[in-house]
This record gives C-alpha cells, structure tokens and sequence, in this order.
C-alpha cells in the first residue's frame, strides 16, 4: 500500500505527537524526589518535683503525681507536661528524649526528675510539597532553605541527573532527620 504525500505527513504528525505523549507522561511519571529535611530545633530543658503515690493507677500530670517511678509511668507523665507546654506548632523529639533522676525532694515519697530533649516545629510536609513540586532542584533547594522552620534540607531525584521536583506529590519523599 503506498501513500500519497499527505498521508505520509500524515502518519509522522501521528508518530511524533505519540512519542512527545510518551515523553511527557514518562516525565511526570518517572521521576522521584526525596528530600531530607533536618528541622530548626531548640533544647528543652527543666526540672520536674514529681510524687509518687501506690495507691492511684494512672498518672495525674496535673497534680504532679505518678502511681511509681517506673519508667512506663515516668516517660507518659513528662511528654505529657512538655506537650502542655510548649506550643501547639511544636513537637517532642524522642530521640534526643533524656531524663535523670536527680535527687529525692522533701516531699514524702517525691523525687526530682530533670528533662532535656529538643523541640522541633511540626511541618506541614504537603504545604512542602506543594511549594516544591515541578520546581528546578536548585529553586526548590533555595525555598527550603528560606523557610525559618528548616536549618537544613538536601534533594535527591531519581533518575539522578533530573532536573525538577516531580510535579506529582505522590512522587515526592520527605524524611524529616533530627540528629
């Protein structure tokens, strides 16, 4: 079968829109981010005059009293205070979570625990995403790092040599690292 002229035009206007289709779906679909996000953090520290008392079954952070100084009961108890106070946009890092056990209080059966661990904000991780996606790495990399929230971010894309976030936010990992 041979074609005129206009069909051949034809048939490769056919082939080139279905290869640049091809191209552009590989391109939003292919491509992945992951980013780590390394927060601004603050350390938490204070002392905590705490109660022991046997003869309640849960802790009572208001009144400062725990059933023991069992570690179960100690560690729900001082989340719970720091979670009081600090703010709402803040978070508790457990990782850096350390508590000692000072010295016995004159308070019958009392102790002093003290507390140190850093406070991280909570990010809106798909606010992120949404500001970064289809951005060039190097634009995206330049948002990050002029959110107040962020001391340290780092983006690596797949295929390595990518030059934009992918526009997918399903396409984009955040890990947020605090060490």
């Amino acid at each position: 079968m041979f074609l005129d002229s206009k069909g051949n035009r034809k048939i490769k206007i056919l082939i080139t829109t279905v290869s640049i289709l091809f191209i552009l779906i590989l391109a939003i679909i292919i491509p992945k981010a992951e980013v780590s996000i390394k927060p601004q953090s603050k350390i938490f520290t204070k002392t905590y005059e705490i109660t022991l008392d046997n003869s309640i079954k849960n802790p009572l952070p208001a009144l400062n009293i725990i059933p023991s100084a069992d570690e179960e009961y100690l560690m729900s108890f001082l989340i719970n205070k720091i979670t009081r106070e600090i703010s709402q946009d803040e978070k508790v890092n457990l990782s850096k979570f350390r508590y000692d056990i000072k010295t016995k209080n004159s308070v019958k059966n009392g102790i002093n625990v003290y507390v140190e661990t850093d406070i991280a904000p909570k990010l809106n991780l798909d606010k992120i995403k949404n500001q970064i996606r289809g951005k060039r790495i190097n634009v995206a990399q330049n948002l990050l790092s002029a959110m107040p929230e962020i001391k340290q971010a780092k983006i690596k894309t797949f295929p390595p040599k990518f030059f934009f976030v992918p526009l997918l936010k399903s396409r984009i990992k955040i890990n947020e690292i605090y060490n």
